[in-house]
């Protein structure tokens, strides 16, 4: 709601560098989150190949 808000008030003002640095923001957030998925996986792996055998 925040971001389709920010979103909206940039494109009334007419503020193009709002949605750009909106847009980079999101980005950047699921990239971290991706990161984080990553390194959890690879901790949990030889925990799991443990429990398999």
């Amino acid at each position: 709601m925040l971001v389709n808000s920010l979103i909206m008030y940039s494109i009334q003002t007419g503020n193009f560098l709002l949605i750009r640095f909106t847009l980079i923001f999101i980005l950047i957030c699921c990239i971290c989150m991706k990161i984080v998925e990553m390194r959890i996986n690879k901790r949990q792996e030889p925990y799991l190949r443990i429990g398999r055998k």
